[in-house]
């Protein structure tokens, strides 16, 4: 203890206070060590959520698709672009029916490509049937350009037709299809219904088969 205070009295033995000035003559406690910016840091700021990339991967297999969903058309687009680019090549357009199935199959392939998420089978038919409906729009729009330009130079297609006739039984029955209104008119909507039923079962079975593909990945 010392024996005199700062202010100049002596001080008495075991004195705690200056009896003159009032100041505490015990030392002062030793402060606890400041707790560093470091572990204040961590007390302010709450632990890090907990990831949720294997919540999402998980969810994957449940995202909705249909024609709003940007990327599920997209993806049905090129690959319906694909299957009708084929089916107007020679010889290639007797595998139609496999162009289709290869069709539903891409989309999904594609799909999972552009977003990293895998599809339900359910979803990869669906996405299989977006393609079937795409596919039939562009055979549609193609098959009405072919009839303009059939209709506007008709003299000169009906002389083809005739010419390649004796040599291609398909082309007299064309040209007798043609030439006969009530036989087309009965024969184009049954011909689409047909067409459009076996490219959408070939397409969505593609999309359906796709999806169990990619879920092993």
């Amino acid at each position: 203890m010392p024996e005199f205070c700062t202010c100049g009295a002596q001080l008495p033995d075991d004195a705690r206070f200056c009896h003159k000035c009032g100041k505490s003559q015990r030392p002062d406690p030793v402060p606890e060590a400041e707790e560093s910016a470091t572990d204040l840091t961590q007390r302010a700021v709450p632990a890090a959520a907990p990831t949720i990339s294997g919540a999402m991967a998980a969810a994957d297999t449940s995202i909705t698709v249909g024609f709003d969903n940007p990327f599920a058309l997209r993806a049905s687009f090129f690959a319906a672009s694909m299957a009708v680019l084929l089916d107007l090549m020679p010889i290639l357009n007797l595998f139609a029916v496999l162009w289709a199935l290869g069709a539903g199959f891409a989309a999904v392939m594609i799909y999972k490509r552009r977003t990293g998420q895998g599809l339900s089978v359910r979803n990869g038919a669906k996405l299989g049937w977006i393609t079937g409906v795409l596919t039939l729009v562009l055979l549609t729009v193609l098959l009405t350009v072919m009839v303009v330009i059939i209709a506007t130079n008709w003299p000169m297609m009906r002389e083809l037709l005739v010419s390649r006739a004796g040599q291609d039984p398909r082309m007299a029955e064309l040209l007798r299809v043609i030439e006969d209104r009530n036989l087309l008119l009965t024969v184009m909507p049954v011909s689409l219904v047909l067409t459009f039923s076996l490219f959408a079962g070939a397409c969505v079975a593609g999309g359906a088969l796709g999806a169990k593909v990619t879920s092993k990945d």
